[in-house]
């Protein structure tokens, strides 16, 4: 579990440092349920987030399943389904049996290596974390779906990804 939350620390800390410092304000209040073509959406604190679709992707190998973007304002979402099998629901799953595993990231320009900045459900079983995905689509080409989920960071601090969507095409 530590190396995949250390790759995934990695993953975003590249991706959203690659785009930029602009910040990006779609008036909040986002319901939930969809999202623009290339994109991933969240309520995330309160606060609602949409990537950019240069800067997200979707890739699907064999039963693995891995959905992340960025933003402009140095913030990223991160979803891998391990046992992927086509549309239904994923649950978060603690222990051995990997499920699912959600990430948010917002990351600090002052300290881009600080691990308080990125949450994680699981982090392990006893964290109290929590999390659901359900694919509502998935072609040979794309993957749509909604999400939420209650991370944690290295700080012992949570953090709630509610209203979560994703309309991904996957990378060739």
């Amino acid at each position: 579990m530590k190396k995949i939350k250390q790759l995934g620390k990695i993953a975003f800390l590249a991706l959203a440092l690659s785009f930029g410092s602009c910040s990006s304000d779609d008036g909040g209040g986002s319901t939930g349920g969809t999202a623009a073509s290339g994109t991933i959406k969240a309520t995330v604190a309160g606060k609602t987030i949409t990537t950019m679709a240069q800067g997200t992707f979707a890739t699907h190998s064999g039963s693995f399943l891995t959905i992340t973007g960025s933003t402009m304002s140095q913030e990223a979402l991160g979803i891998t389904i391990y046992d992927f099998t086509g549309e239904g629901t994923y649950e978060l799953i603690t222990g051995n049996n990997l499920g699912v595993v959600f990430s948010y990231t917002k990351i600090d320009l002052n300290n881009p290596m600080s691990t308080s900045n990125s949450w994680y459900a699981p982090l392990d079983e006893t964290t109290g974390t929590s999390g659901t995905v359900t694919i509502t689509e998935a072609t040979e080409t794309n993957v749509k779906g909604t999400f939420s989920f209650k991370g944690i960071n290295d700080l012992g601090t949570y953090k709630e990804v509610k209203n979560g969507a994703f309309n991904v095409a996957f990378t060739q």
